[in-house]
């Protein structure tokens, strides 16, 4: 075993050493550290003085070398207890969950087993995405570009469109005279209830010959049927009609005007970045405005086509009728496929809930399982080192 070898000190560190010794045993001391052995004599008569039984102890432990007194138990070393953490098997654990949980609800599992009184989003159209312009250098009155509209869902053809196909129906209803303002009310929750709006309503109630209700309604158009059905349970049907429409074509030329303007404008600031002179600038930008003008008519085009193909317009019409005539057996009652409906409905959302139980528990018993063989261990050498003591 190699010795290690003391640094050498510098001479001004030997005298005031020396000049400590000296101070503390009354010797004299250099008059260059008559400072330094005065505070070492204040420090010594600041000390504390130990207790003249724990002094004569000590005396005796130093005479007899330390040793142990006869009869007295060998002093044992203690032993540190370590600090019970168990929160520090728990804490991955519930991070992971909550990653799962929060990736599950945003990832869209509810959308289809969700509440059906929430609204529903606008349907995504199928045109490629469009890199967001740089306005920069286009004036003041150059108008911001939007963000386009998301591509289809999987599941399309490559180079096949998706059929964008524009729904509308009308519903005549016939109530009792006294009722039929009550019955338009009810067709507005209904409305409010499947995540539509109101366009219109006209009510009028008495006992002249213009009694009735006309109802301009617009519901999310996969919500149609289910609309539909909640609507004719609330009086009498006398009439019911279904239209549906492809306007797929009428995307076309917004879409083609759009990508033109896209285009055109890009080579616009191009062009504005290597301008020289201020009156090719002023042009380039007057021609700026001219395209953003023709870009926001054809994205207010296209967001008009989106909201007649993600909104179903219905057309209720609410006429006088008998007090008998609301459950007749002619229309509107709860059928069989209803009920099949709402069979389905209740088995997607019980579904859904079990997937997301499912993702959430499978990896935090996977998690916990993993844990556990270190959670033992921690608990035998803890019962260990307690009997030890």
């Amino acid at each position: 075993m190699r010795l290690r070898r003391e640094p050498d000190l510098d001479p001004t560190t030997v005298r005031e050493l020396e000049s400590l010794d000296a101070a503390l045993t009354g010797r004299p001391v250099d008059p260059r550290d008559e400072d330094l052995a005065e505070l070492a004599v204040a420090l010594r008569a600041e000390r504390p003085e130990p207790r003249p039984e724990f002094a004569l102890d000590l005396d005796l432990r130093v005479r007899e070398g330390f040793g142990t007194a006869a009869g007295s138990a060998p002093a044992t070393r203690p032993t540190r207890k370590a600090p019970a953490r168990p929160w520090r098997l728990a804490l991955p654990a519930a991070a992971l969950a909550f990653i799962v949980a929060t990736g599950a609800v945003t990832s869209g599992v509810f959308d289809s087993g969700g509440d059906p009184s929430s609204p529903q989003p606008p349907l995504a159209l199928d045109e490629p995405p469009v890199q967001r312009e740089a306005q920069e250098g286009a004036g003041d009155s150059a108008a911001p570009a939007t963000s386009p509209p998301l591509p289809a869902p999987p599941g399309v053809a490559p180079g096949a469109r998706e059929r964008r196909q524009e729904r509308a129906a009308s519903l005549t209803l016939a109530a009792p005279r006294d009722r039929i303002e009550e019955t338009a009310d009810e067709a507005i929750r209904v409305t409010d209830r499947h995540g539509g709006f109101v366009l219109s309503s006209s009510v009028s109630s008495g006992d002249d010959s213009e009694a009735g209700a006309a109802l301009d309604l617009r519901v999310p158009s996969e919500r149609l049927q289910r609309a539909l059905a909640d609507l004719s349970e609330l009086a009498h049907v006398r009439a019911r009609t279904q239209d549906t429409r492809d306007i797929t074509a009428a995307f076309t030329s917004p879409r083609r005007r759009l990508a033109d303007a896209l285009a055109e404008r890009r080579g616009l600031l191009r062009q504005l970045a290597r301008a020289d002179t201020p009156n090719e600038t002023a042009a380039i930008r007057a021609r700026l405005r001219a395209v953003n003008r023709r870009i926001d008519r054809a994205q207010a085009e296209l967001r008009r086509l989106r909201e007649r193909v993600a909104f179903s317009a219905v057309a209720v019409t609410i006429e006088p009728g008998s007090a008998s005539a609301g459950n007749d057996g002619s229309g509107g009652g709860w059928t069989l496929g209803d009920a099949l409906d709402d069979a389905l409905g209740v088995l997607r959302a019980l579904a859904g809930a079990t997937l997301v139980a499912l993702a959430v528990l499978v990896p935090a018993g996977l998690v916990a399982a993993a844990a556990w063989p270190a959670y033992r261990l921690w608990l035998r050498r803890r019962r260990e080192r307690a009997l030890e003591m």
